[in-house]
């Protein structure tokens, strides 16, 4: 079988190497997967707890030693299903959302583009790089991701905040609580970054980034998704519910 098959479904690399090695090694432990992936061994646990999130691979405790073993092939369509389902209600959400930050007529000039997946994200995410200029600051309210996507967003995120540092340009965030150790100690360490933390109250399935008289909103999920919209109202809108939130975000 092609692991790009695999990859094609939504799998990583690694997870489509570990699923592969796991269908044609039966039940086995991680010792017989790193030498047949050869990859590193904490790599392929880290596969093998994504695998399981996803329901595709079961784990069983037999004399104190985990064993891993591949979930039936109709599993696959399961997760083929939960998947559409979730970019329907992506699309859903976006579609909610656009009524709400309609635009005034006959004052500016306006545009919304849609982007999906990985590559759509870092299309989206290079935007903010090309548009604003050093010394230059936006904000970012609302961040939050699902359970499973924590990791890879975590890493997108450390890469497109190190570029934007190198280019001089600020951020004020205001994160989850429930991220204070991971993606709020990440933006805390940078020097151009400043943080804020609030509680599970002001939770939203969607990561808002205002920039210049743009829009960003983000949809962090295993196939993640977001609009960008190219107008001021909208923008400067988004930029007084951030400053309201910001005075009562705690540090």
């Amino acid at each position: 079988m092609d692991i790009k098959t695999f990859e094609g479904l939504g799998l990583t690399k690694g997870e489509s190497k570990t699923y592969l090695a796991l269908i044609e090694l039966g039940e086995t432990t991680a010792g017989p997967l790193v030498s047949k992936t050869q990859m590193q061994k904490t790599t392929v646990y880290l596969c093998l707890e994504k695998l399981m999130h996803k329901g595709l691979i079961t784990q069983v405790i037999i004399n104190k030693r985990k064993h891993f073993s591949s979930l039936p092939p109709d599993r696959i369509l399961d997760y083929l299903e939960e998947k559409e389902s979730e970019i329907a209600s992506q699309k859903k959400l976006i579609r909610e959302l656009m009524p709400k930050m309609a635009v005034p007529t006959g004052k500016s000039e306006s545009c919304a583009s849609f982007f999906s997946g990985w590559n759509g994200i870092k299309s989206a995410f290079d935007d903010i790089l090309r548009t604003m200029i050093k010394g230059e600051e936006y904000c970012v309210f609302g961040v939050s991701s699902s359970a499973d996507t924590i990791d890879r967003m975590r890493r997108f995120l450390n890469k497109f905040h190190d570029k934007r540092n190198d280019l001089g340009i600020k951020a004020c965030l205001i994160i989850n609580e429930d991220y204070r150790n991971t993606i709020g100690s990440d933006r805390i360490k940078e020097k151009l970054s400043k943080v804020r933390f609030v509680g599970k109250e002001f939770s939203t399935p969607a990561v808002i980034n205002v920039y210049k008289n743009k829009t960003l909103i983000a949809i962090w999920n295993r196939e993640p998704a977001a609009v960008l919209i190219n107008n001021r109202e909208t923008a400067d809108s988004f930029r007084k519910y951030f400053e309201l939130i910001w005075k009562i975000a705690r540090v």
